[in-house]
């Protein structure tokens, strides 16, 4: 007959050694490879989803960042940082630049108020309204900043609307709009118009003369009670 030596002594480390097995068993189950992250700063939106990709990894969209210094889809930071240690099918977020756009602010006098929000609002351009008394018909645009064909820097327009006649007017800003505008405005409100010439070979050249400067001053107060009298300096541009 067989006889079993006494294991008493034993039993008590066998829950030990289960927990052991059963917890070395998980952790080899979920534990997941981990590589080091690779850098894609300075690359593009494309480059870096190839880079990723190949490495295992997802890319997410953190923030866009504007600037006139940047060039439009580059990246610019990544979190985490290159190097660093992260587990597969990991997302990495990135930073990419997105380009300030600047415009040149379009000619809008003498235009009517409803085509020139119609057309604002059809370029993305924020702006605010002025109205004011002036010698251009009423709900006419009259006076504009920045001026025509300059570059909007401030993202806005400030457009002056008149109000219609009145006995006392502002003068509006002439510099940087066409000779042959500033004549049909004149014809139109019965004013007198001296044109000077910067220089005698842009006589012969007028549909490229622009404003150069004006008298009365913009933003003169005038009594349209009197003869108005306008005197403009004009230029090739």
């Amino acid at each position: 007959m067989i006889r079993f030596k006494n294991l008493n002594g034993y039993i008590w480390f066998l829950p030990f050694v289960a927990f052991l097995l059963g917890y070395s068993g998980l952790r080899l189950l979920l534990h997941k490879k981990q590589i080091s992250t690779p850098s894609v700063v300075g690359k593009s939106i494309q480059e870096a989803l190839a880079i990723l990709s190949e490495n295992g990894l997802n890319m997410r969209l953190l923030k866009e960042v504007e600037g006139s210094d940047f060039k439009q889809g580059i990246v610019l930071e990544q979190q985490p940082a290159p190097g660093m240690f992260v587990q597969l099918n990991n997302s990495i977020f990135i930073s990419i630049a997105k380009t300030h756009r600047t415009s040149t602010s379009p000619n809008f006098l003498g235009a009517n108020i409803s085509d020139v929000q119609s057309k604002l609002n059809e370029l993305g351009i924020k702006y605010r309204l002025i109205a004011s008394p002036s010698i251009y018909p009423k709900d006419s645009c009259f006076a504009q900043f920045p001026s025509p064909n300059e570059r909007i820097e401030s993202k806005e327009m400030i457009l002056y609307i008149s109000l219609g006649s009145n006995p006392v007017v502002i003068i509006p800003n002439f510099k940087n709009s066409k000779l042959s505008d500033i004549e049909d405005f004149a014809q139109k409100n019965d004013v007198s118009l001296n044109v000077v010439f910067k220089s005698e070979e842009s006589r012969f050249e007028k549909e490229k003369l622009f404003v150069i400067d004006q008298k009365p001053m913009a933003g003169s107060i005038v009594d349209l009670s009197k003869k108005l009298y306008l005197q403009i300096m004009v230029d090739v541009q």
